[in-house]
């Protein structure tokens, strides 16, 4: 969900547009996520997606798809944008964005 090093930032102007462009992204991530929507969530990323994991990356959709329908058969979990500040997206200066969550885990045998 990172823009391309040769594409520019929104204007400032446009910046509420941007906001809001991502956190309906975002949302339809998370909702996806929550809901073990695996390919709803894949149709969401580039082909090259490089998905963070820990300390681990995973690289692409085959590698994101794999370890999902793995972790969800042993695991739920919830995760939820936390907004602390007026928006949930906090843009760094390279363009990528960050969001804080809280992230409920269970196991798969949890009601």
């Amino acid at each position: 969900m990172t823009a391309a090093a040769d594409e520019p930032g929104p204007r400032s102007e446009d910046q509420g547009v941007a906001v809001n462009h991502e956190e309906e992204l975002l949302s339809e991530a998370y909702t996806a996520y929550n809901t073990q929507d695996v390919d709803g969530l894949l149709a969401l990323v580039s082909d090259d997606v490089d998905w963070p994991d820990g300390s681990s990356r995973l690289r692409g959709k085959a590698a994101v798809r794999a370890y999902r329908t793995d972790q969800w058969t042993r695991t739920h979990t919830h995760d939820q944008p936390v907004d602390g500040r007026r928006s949930t997206v906090d843009r760094r200066p390279d363009g990528r964005v960050a969001v804080r969550i809280n992230q409920i885990v269970r196991s798969s045998t949890d009601t």
